[in-house]
């Protein structure tokens, strides 16, 4: 630009500066031309023609060639000239300006030589008049009163004059760039997000082809086997038609199943392996006979059960429609439908409050501030004004910390301080259900306390605290006191914002009327359980655990599992309702312990918002630690082993709980040494390439087993005592004297493991379980849907 505005001044100020510099010296020339004349003696006397010829001269605005040179006319001729009134802002050819008067002539000039050249001048006009306009013919006594009526300009008006030009031309140009800039960097917007869709469809477009490939590998691997050609679907068949011509290589195999639920396992890729039918319908009968018998079993062990007189502390009087004793011994559930008209009712409040704010048309700013201070109010009609007064003293501890120290240590040394004293003396005067619903609470506030401080602190890293002492004050009661998200269906502050941002005016009422009758579904199915199956007060009985058989054992560990899955599908269910129709996105849906292998699938789909807190806030801050003096996989490993403990804190800090804690981490560290083992040694090829995939497969299933077996004895501990616990590992598993002593009920269980292993393989492929994956697709995809 300033090249540009450098010329557009050469330009314009050329051809004027030439003009006065012509006048100037014309003036001195006639000056010294008269001395001269005088002091010749009068040799020539001036005359009035040559008095017109110097006035003609000096207005003449065009013609800078020398006037007396013999060579001009040629030159003029053969090189043209240009009118001033073709003058505009592009830059001319640069050219010496010439000489006006000529050198002394060696003999003195006449007045017929004077009045020759005058006419020659008049001439030359003439033509470069017709040179400029072919078109039109001027006349040239015209040309010459236009000439004589033309202004001069002084200095002072030329630079005002220039100035005014270069303006106007400066801020055109301007305007200009402007233009073509926002018109450029649209486009680059638009570009960009198109690639970033292209390239996201690209990526799903390749996955899907490469799985369709290596199905297709995998069973043109195996021609003896008549089952691999009959479990091809049509459609399936069409897309090997499609890409037949596609050739693809040993090495070319891809790793990664997107329906997998082992990503981050060493047998990632174990659907692209299938078993022969038969095998696949024998595991899926043998699975559902054995729960179907359980429960059998159970049905039957209650009616026994319940009929003593020993053990009737354990129940209370039931639904006289049903006509049996209710199974009073599963505490976590009796507190619930305790608590449940109190939670329905500030919830049912929490929904007109937002509703009636809505109506109020009230802005953004004002409603918040209402909300900041309702929502705590909700929360004492669900939980009690102690619960939420404590809540409200630890995170406004909390929130002083992270504003003097800055430090996500200082902030977890005090967290982990009031996790401490839940469970110490200082709150043991309360009683049940108090003491256990001022737990639950609390704990929850903490978890709640750390994600939204520890975003603090990292913004404040970034470019300081942005917000003001109130407005984060306010946020923070927001996050924690937000009625649906409030205790056990959690989230992390990150995902609250998103969910807020995403935001709609409600989900669809089909969704919703769905998620109420599931919720009214599995309340009812949980009632009607403790009404028939009393597995809940036999699995804590120890004197029944010893003396009952073994089949009736193994029915107790699935059949109160199950009871517990259930369990939480009614509680999560019933926040997540109202949170949908808050407009939000909960991820609420626990799987099934009836149909996962592998416990870390279980961490990552029973419990979303503490999976991903535990994820978030523990194991990537100390597996990506550059501080810590370790490799990776030594600080993968020691942030595992984190994570449990505090998992143990959280729950409770009993020793049932470390030890359901501890099967858990060892359950979890073999899975991750089977990762780095495949990773380093590809055991999964060498496994196709040595067995073929069928054997493969099967290999698979029976490496998964000792992780079943600990995920299955975890259970025991969690749901029971340590008692309990280890009569039933005694009985079904290990001598305690004789712990190398293997019992023959483990040879059995081992062989049912198996079944179970290929049956959970099967599910993910039918009904593959939600599993939330972090990666940088999901985050671009999350980020792109923000953004929209």
């Amino acid at each position: 630009m300033n090249n540009t505005f450098i010329e557009l001044l050469i330009y314009v100020s050329y051809d004027t500066i030439l003009q006065v510099a012509v006048i100037t010296v014309l003036r001195l020339a006639s000056i010294v031309l008269s001395s001269l004349l005088r002091w010749c003696g009068g040799w020539i006397v001036p005359s009035k023609r040559t008095f017109m010829a110097c006035g003609i001269t000096l207005k003449r605005s065009l013609d800078l060639d020398s006037p007396y040179g013999p060579e001009h006319a040629v030159k003029r001729r053969c090189t043209g000239s240009t009118s001033p009134r073709c003058l505009s802002f592009h830059a001319s050819p640069t050219h010496s300006p010439p000489t006006v008067v000529a050198e002394e002539s060696p003999r003195k000039l006449s007045l017929t030589d004077i009045e020759a050249y005058l006419r020659q001048e008049l001439r030359g006009n003439a033509n470069r008049t017709n040179d400029m306009d072919t078109d039109q013919k001027i006349d040239v006594s015209a040309e010459l009163a236009t000439f004589r009526d033309r202004p001069l300009l002084s200095i002072r008006q030329l630079c005002n004059l220039c100035d005014r030009l270069l303006k106007e031309q400066e801020i055109r140009l301007r305007e200009e760039f402007e233009e073509v800039l926002n018109a450029r960097l649209t486009g680059w917007m638009e570009m960009i997000a198109f690639e970033m869709f292209g390239m996201l469809e690209q990526y799903q477009t390749f996955v899907r082809f490469t799985y369709d490939q290596i199905h297709r590998r995998i069973d043109s691997t195996e021609p003896s086997c008549k089952f691999a050609s009959s479990r091809i679907c049509p459609k399936r068949k069409f897309k090997e038609g499609v890409y037949a011509p596609v050739q693809s290589s040993p090495s070319s195999n891809t790793r990664l199943d997107p329906r997998s639920q082992f990503s981050g396992v060493g047998t990632m890729s174990v659907y692209s392996l299938r078993l022969p039918a038969f095998e696949v319908v024998s595991s899926f009968i043998i699975w559902f006979a054995h729960v179907a018998y359980a429960w059998y079993l159970i049905g039957i062990e209650s009616a026994l059960y319940g009929g003593e007189e020993i053990n009737q502390f354990s129940f209370v009087d039931g639904w006289s429609i049903i006509g049996r004793i209710r199974d009073n011994t599963n505490f976590e559930w009796n507190v619930w439908m305790t608590m449940l008209p109190y939670y329905v009712l500030a919830l049912v409040l929490h929904r007109l409050s937002g509703c009636l704010l809505e109506l109020l048309d009230c802005n953004v700013q004002k409603a918040l501030f209402i909300s900041s201070l309702l929502w705590p109010a909700l929360n004492c009609i669900a939980y009690g004004w102690f619960p939420v007064a404590v809540g409200l003293v630890y995170g406004f501890t909390l929130f002083i910390t992270t504003r003097i120290v800055t430090s996500l240590v200082a902030l977890w040394a005090i967290s982990l301080l009031f996790f401490g004293t839940l469970f110490s003396d200082v709150y043991s005067q309360f009683g049940q259900p108090d003491y256990y619903v001022f737990c639950v609470y609390i704990t929850y506030k903490l978890l709640q306390f750390i994600s939204y401080f520890s975003y603090q602190i990292e913004s404040a890293k970034v470019g300081g605290f942005k917000k003001s002492f109130f407005i984060t004050l306010r946020d923070g009661c927001l996050y924690a006191f937000y009625m649906p998200y409030s205790t056990v269906l959690f989230v992390t502050y990150r995902n609250f914002l998103v969910q807020c941002v995403k935001r709609s005016n409600g989900n669809s009422w089909r969704s919703i009327v769905l998620v109420g009758i599931r919720v009214v579904f599995w309340t009812l199915f949980c009632e009607i359980v403790l009404h028939i199956f009393y597995m809940n007060a036999m699995i804590v009985d120890v004197d029944f655990l010893k003396h009952t058989r073994l089949d009736v054992l193994c029915a107790l560990v699935l059949t109160a599992g199950q009871f517990f899955h259930a369990k939480y599908v009614a509680m999560f269910g019933l926040f997540a309702l109202f949170a949908k129709l808050d407009g939000m996105e909960p991820h609420w849906k626990p799987v099934c312990i009836a149909r996962v292998a592998l416990y870390s699938v279980m961490w990552r789909s029973f419990d979303h918002g503490l999976y991903t807190f535990l994820r978030d806030h523990i194991f990537k801050p100390i597996a990506n630690n550059t501080s810590i003096p370790l490799n990776p996989i030594t600080k993968r490993f020691l942030a595992i082993g984190i994570t449990f403990l505090f998992v143990w804190i959280f729950h409770g800090q009993s020793v049932s709980l470390a030890w359901w804690a501890l099967l858990n981490l060892v359950e979890i560290l073999l899975e991750a040494v089977a990762s780095v083992i495949d990773r380093r040694w590809d055991i999964f090829n060498t496994l196709i390439r040595t067995y073929g995939p069928f054997n493969t497969r099967r290999l698979i299933g029976l490496a998964i087993i000792p992780c079943t077996a600990l995920s299955v004895f975890s259970i025991v501990y969690f749901l029971s005592n340590v008692e309990c616990a280890s009569v039933v590992i005694e009985r079904l598993a290990f001598n305690r004297h004789q712990w190398w002593t293997v019992r023959p009920a483990l040879v059995y269980l081992i062989g049912l493991g198996y079944f179970f292993v290929q049956f959970s393989i099967e599910m993910q492929q039918l009904a593959p379980v939600q599993i939330y994956i972090d990666s940088q697709q999901r985050r671009l995809r999350e980020a792109l849907k923000v953004f929209y």
